[in-house]
């Protein structure tokens, strides 16, 4: 359907007799609407433009409604007594295939709720709208009662400053509109204000960033709500909603305009296929129709990108710029508003001067006759702390002389130098690079970032694009930075302290994610792009090559700490000799961590810090001392052995602990730090053989876990009943390490994830430890993992399974990495698993990556041996799919 006419959206036939009040017109009234919904529909399907669509609705609805108010008017005999009026966007003439609406009934008269016959009308027209299927707000008030409320609630006179009359008496509603106008209602500079602060807290609801996974297209920033701020304002101060007239008060330009009007159009775009695959009024961007938007949308899958990442891509770069566009409108409004009169201006130097807090050039050629100025002004921002932003009118000019950062400018010595300042200053870093994404600037000067602006993946773990996500990184180097934020990691602060050039850890930051999407391993490609940079920036050799290491190697960390067994020397061994020497590990510590803490609001944890504070203190001793960990293994148990004998002195004596440590291997000593060892010496102390099997649990604050500790007597089934009990309870493994004792019993110590320090109440880490108990002593019979309803997101997303051995890391155990969807009872069917194949666990380390579980298990034959036969482990892999899948 190439074109819209109002006869094919509804033929004139098709409503019944206004006269007649009959469900026969209410039918009819509800298959004209749904005809002509249905044709609009399929108008979005074949491409056709959103306003067009927009406005086609609204006067399809517009037909429908007054065909239905005037047969109840009529038929109730009111005459013009009463008013219908089109409210929000509905008034606007802006409705989305299943947009709400918003009426407002205006009665004549002093009180409204006095004339029965107009309550009537009302009650009878509003039942009839839900009959035929259009959701509706309405209010019923006179002209004295909508002028009370609004002067009370700022979303009332929002809503009756955008309004149309459908039906009723034309001066009475032009008073009314003339009256809402008058300052008295609400001054404008009052308005200007709340919503302002009324946007900020929208903003902040929504996340505060255009970025999310799962984006509001409405209320969002970056939204259709930023774009309707801006007309509200507009509508207050010059009494108009419509943007064009911004260009004649030249508050837009024509260019801006046309990309602002570009922009809606592709949120109303967005908008409608979200309404048409929901069948409601939908406005987040779920994962449960991002594919199947994409696919709708014309979107094709690519080598490199998915269509959904194409389309999210396109999404995230609209918003960018419409919230560009709100903060410049409405710094403009606020200079017209709040501070009409002459600010003070103090000259910063030939090019730049201060207005009111905001930084401006001296004239309009500032950049064309200095193109050095367009890095300079946020240099300038980055020294000058009572700079609080960049005035409207230059950021027009930084964005109309983008074309000026061509080869020749990024090739310019000069040019390069400052942009290394910046992050040599250190001060306002993160600021100056936001401001330099948003207004174009980084991704030209930088073109490595300037492609992967707006880039997502399609997972639950990367909550950001990559650009954001990489200054988030920045933005939490820098946080450690500042005293005021030492209370959250003072270790780590004191650790950025001692680094001598800074200006390396923060371009690392700037660039360990560039390499995605190009087709190669990321962190090769982002390891060249870094030392492509550095080099051009003018850093030394080692310095460049510094920043490549931290980029080529900046999940190394993670992954060692989360996925192998950092307990065993080698691993250590092998690790600091990655590294090399403490400078590499300093930095690589605190880039791993602002990278995790820059994934997610959620992904980083207390446990996770433990683990990498672990390896991070182990590879240093290792690099102090100059020994192979493997060599140092018999002091490290003496020094341990020693400590918990201080910790226990007075509540184990020394024969009870020493008989308790004869029973363990070197293992365990190695795996149990002095605080874990202490515990399970006094709880195994106390109890008598009739505790057996023994359960206890302690909550382990710091660490945002609770630990527990079995001993019970050998058993196959041993494990598969505990994880069993634990998916029945709802406990999310984290690690766990098994150590047989010579004496026929076997010690097993785990975490467990505990974010809601339920561990502390007593009462339930009693009921906890005692069910538990109770499955170790029930006949063993199948368990079925409890059948918890997956989240909605978790659905959207399958991850293929796979099974990997790997014999490198640890010569001693076979190391199994397992990746699969994560759902209840997998630690479960992998515990049954590894039983039917005559496999013994040593310990498992437990990951949760947004959808995936990322678990790695090491484990032997029962000889205690690696399991190297092919044979075993294909019927290993064989058991594991058939669980898993």
């Amino acid at each position: 359907m190439a074109r819209l006419s109002h006869a094919e959206l509804l033929d004139p036939g098709a409503l019944r007799d206004p006269v007649r009040d009959s469900g026969e017109a209410t039918r009819s009234s509800q298959l004209a609407l749904s005809h002509g919904k249905n044709l609009l529909a399929e108008y979005h399907l074949e491409g056709g433009s959103s306003a067009v669509l927009a406005r086609n609705l609204a006067w399809l609805t517009d037909q429908v409604l007054l065909h239905g108010w005037r047969r109840f008017r009529n038929n109730l005999g009111i005459g013009d007594r009463v008013d219908l009026i089109a409210a929000g966007g509905y008034g606007r003439a802006e409705l989305n295939l299943e947009s709400d609406i918003d009426l407002v009934i205006l009665v004549s008269g002093a009180d409204g709720s006095g004339d029965a016959a107009a309550n009537d009308c009302a009650e009878r027209f509003i039942q009839f709208c839900w009959d035929i299927g259009i959701k509706v707000g309405h209010s019923l008030r006179t002209e004295r009662e909508c002028i009370r409320i609004a002067r009370e609630d700022i979303s009332v006179i929002t809503n009756l400053m955008e309004t149309r009359l459908l039906d009723g008496d034309r001066k009475r509603f032009n008073s009314l509109q003339e009256k809402l106008r008058s300052h008295r209602v609400w001054p404008v500079e009052r308005y200007f204000r709340e919503k302002y602060r009324e946007q900020e807290a929208r903003h902040q609801h929504y996340g505060d960033t255009a970025y999310n996974l799962e984006p509001n297209i409405k209320k969002s920033k970056g939204g259709l709500r930023d774009l309707h701020m801006i007309s509200w304002v507009a509508n207050r101060y010059f009494g108009t909603s419509d943007l064009g007239k911004l260009v004649e008060h030249g508050f837009l330009t024509d260019a801006e305009y046309r990309a602002l009007i570009r922009h809606r159009d592709f949120l109303w775009r967005l908008r409608n296929g979200l309404h048409y695959l929901s069948g409601r009024c939908e406005d987040r961007l779920l994962f449960d129709h991002q594919r199947q938007l994409a696919l709708q949308l014309g979107y094709k899958e690519g080598e490199n990108h998915l269509a959904v990442e194409r389309m999210m891509r396109d999404y995230y770069r609209t918003a960018k710029e419409m919230q560009l566009h709100n903060e410049l409108l409405l710094q403009h409004f606020e200079e017209a508003i709040l501070r009409p009169g002459k600010s003070r201006v103090r000259k910063i130097n030939p090019r730049f001067q201060s207005v009111g807090g905001f930084i401006e050039v001296t004239h309009e050629r500032v950049f064309r006759d200095e193109p050095r100025a367009l890095l300079e002004i946020f240099l300038m921002m980055q020294k000058r702390s009572s700079l609080t932003g960049i005035r409207a009118s230059t950021v027009r000019l930084i964005r109309s002389s983008l074309d000026l950062i061509d080869d020749a400018f990024r090739r310019n010595p000069e040019h390069r130098a400052l942009f290394l300042e910046m992050f040599r200053h250190q001060d306002g870093l993160t600021h100056a690079l936001r401001r330099m994404n948003a207004y174009g600037v980084l991704g030209r000067f930088f073109p490595d970032f300037g492609r992967i602006m707006g880039q997502m993946q399609h997972d639950l773990f990367h909550v950001y694009t990559v650009d954001a996500h990489s200054l988030f990184v920045v933005s939490n180097l820098r946080r450690l930075a500042l005293p005021e934020h030492r209370h959250e990691f003072p270790h780590l602060t004191t650790l950025l302290a001692r680094q001598t050039n800074r200006e390396r850890l923060y371009l690392a930051a700037l660039c360990h994610d560039l390499g995605k999407g190009s087709g190669r391993d990321h962190s090769e490609e982002g390891g060249e792009i870094a030392l492509r940079l550095c080099t051009s920036l003018g850093m030394s050799e080692y310095d460049a090559s510094f920043v490549s290491w931290l980029v080529r190697y900046h999940l190394l960390m993670s992954w060692t700490a989360q996925r192998e067994d950092i307990t065993n020397p080698r691993v250590i061994d092998r690790f600091a000799e990655t590294v090399g020497d403490q400078e590499h590990l300093d930095n690589l510590y605190l880039l791993t961590i602002a990278d995790i803490r820059g994934t997610s609001p959620l992904v980083w944890s207390d446990w996770k810090g433990h683990l990498l504070n672990n390896l991070y203190r182990s590879t240093s001793r290792r690099l102090r001392t100059g020994l192979s960990d493997v060599q140092a293994v018999s002091e490290r148990i003496e020094a341990r052995k020693e400590a918990v004998r201080k910790l226990t002195a007075r509540r184990v004596s020394a024969g009870n602990l020493e008989r308790f440590w004869s029973q363990l291997g070197e293992e365990y000593f190695l795996r149990n730090g002095p605080g874990s060892s202490a515990w399970h010496a006094e709880m195994i102390a106390s109890a008598g053989a009739l505790d057996l099997p023994l359960v206890t649990a302690r909550p382990r604050k710091d660490l945002g876990a609770m630990q527990l500790l079995v001993l019970a007597p050998h058993s196959e089934e041993l494990l598969s009943r505990l994880t069993g009990g634990m998916d029945r309870l709802n406990l999310n493994l984290l690690d766990a390490h098994i150590h047989p004792t010579r004496s026929g019993l076997t010690l097993l110590g785990f975490m467990a994830s505990d974010p809601d320090n339920a561990s502390n109440n007593r009462k339930w880490l009693l009921e906890t430890t005692a069910a538990l108990r109770q499955d170790l002593l029930t006949p063993m019979r199948e368990y079925k993992p409890a059948r918890r309803m997956l989240s909605r997101a978790l659905r959207q997303f399958t991850v293929e399974t796979r099974v990997v051995f790997n014999d490198e890391a640890v010569s001693d155990h076979t190391v199994m990495e397992v990746v699969a969807n994560d759902r209840p009872g997998l630690l479960y069917n992998v515990s049954l698993a590894l039983h039917e194949c005559k496999v013994k666990l040593v310990s498992a380390k437990v990951s949760t990556v947004g959808e995936r579980a990322e678990d790695t298990f090491f484990i032997t034959d029962r000889d205690g041996r690696p399991v190297s036969d092919s044979g075993q482990r294909e019927r290993l892999t064989s058991r594991l799919m058939a669980y898993l899948n």
